[in-house]
């Protein structure tokens, strides 16, 4: 029903109207004072929760307003949705900070090559989901908060910072995190709980190693061309599931 307000002049009015509750909406105009008239649904509208901000489907870079839908780029205290189709990416070009991050099937957010880090965590819940592709391209991924990601896309990532927090793992079924940054690519103490459907790829192109005297693993898989080095000898807690090398040598 239309506000009170809002009598058509012409055939036609615009007004304003609050949805207060997240998900898909329509709005339906009714003239209560004709039963004669048809009532006229609008197309479904996307209502995101308070302080979430969407990428349009077309992307760009992360800091250009025109990449956002209302033209506001994410701050620390955003949800952020990537939402580009069509092969469309959000470009990380700088530092980032955000308190969760949701990537939607199709859509892409990629690095541009050059070192940033993006920074996310909600604490002690979900902050990052990803059913899409995250390709960070040089881009570190800080863990902010003790929280768990999830997701069934393509983890592409380079190099992860615990910064002392807890990250769990939350796949609900098989996926695999890869990882290219040279050296030890998962560093900064805290602690790693992969769940049983995690495998983290280390897949660089220099030389990695795998950090299994600090961290535990579920399956770990080895693609690296320069090799790859345990940091301690395998057992059945630090890598509970598989150990495979794939390609490349893999030195204890």
């Amino acid at each position: 029903t239309l506000p009170g307000n809002a009598a058509l002049v012409g055939g036609t009015q615009t007004f304003s109207v609050t949805m207060n509750t997240a998900g898909t909406q329509t709005v339906t105009a009714t003239d209560i004072t004709d039963g004669g008239k048809s009532p006229n649904t609008s197309p479904s509208i996307t209502v995101n929760a308070a302080g979430t901000i969407q990428s349009t489907t077309t992307g760009g870079l992360w800091n250009a307003t025109g990449t956002w839908v209302g033209g506001v780029v994410p701050s620390a205290t955003s949800n952020v949705v990537i939402a580009t189709t069509g092969g469309n990416a959000v470009t990380i070009n700088t530092n980032v900070t955000v308190r969760t991050l949701n990537i939607n099937s199709g859509a892409v957010l990629q690095g541009n090559g050059s070192a940033s880090t993006f920074t996310v965590g909600k604490n002690n819940t979900l902050s990052l989901t990803n059913n899409g592709t995250f390709n960070a391209n040089a881009t570190t991924i800080i863990v902010a908060t003790a929280s768990s990601w999830d997701g069934s896309g393509s983890f592409n990532l380079f190099s992860i910072d615990l910064n002392a927090k807890a990250l769990t793992i939350a796949f609900a079924a098989s996926d695999t995190i890869s990882l290219a940054a040279p050296g030890i690519p998962i560093t900064g103490g805290g602690s790693l709980v992969p769940g049983l459907n995690s495998a983290f790829k280390f897949n660089g192109t220099a030389a990695q190693t795998i950090p299994v005297g600090t961290y535990n693993f579920n399956s770990v898989y080895v693609s690296n061309a320069a090799g790859a080095a345990l940091s301690a000898a395998v057992t059945t807690t630090n890598i509970a599931g598989d150990l495979r090398v794939i390609t490349g040598t893999l030195n204890n």
